[in-house]
């Protein structure tokens, strides 16, 4: 999934989430879940209501904790990863 932009929808941010949640497991892209967590935080009412009474209260503070941990997740992921390790066979015994 490509990343958002400010043409995205409250949808392409929902599916932007799901598709990259596992991203601590290698099926998705820990950058495209942290701008989702951006994007949702700033797109999704915390109380809807429509005019005949019904309401829907969403959760902030779980995408909140979920950008929180994805950021530190990519801080250690990116400061453990060193890049391609060459072997060194100069004082291997022929």
């Amino acid at each position: 999934m490509p990343a958002l932009t400010s043409s995205s929808t409250l949808a392409n941010a929902q599916a932007a989430f799901i598709d990259n949640s596992m991203y601590d497991v290698g099926s998705g892209d820990v950058t495209l879940f942290i701008q989702a967590c951006r994007f949702l935080l700033l797109m999704m009412p915390k109380l809807a209501a429509h005019g005949g009474g019904a309401q829907l209260q969403l959760n902030p503070e779980m995408i909140a904790k979920e950008l929180k941990n994805a950021q530190q997740w990519n801080a250690s992921d990116s400061a453990s990863s060193t890049g391609c390790i060459y072997p060194d066979f100069s004082n291997a015994r022929a």
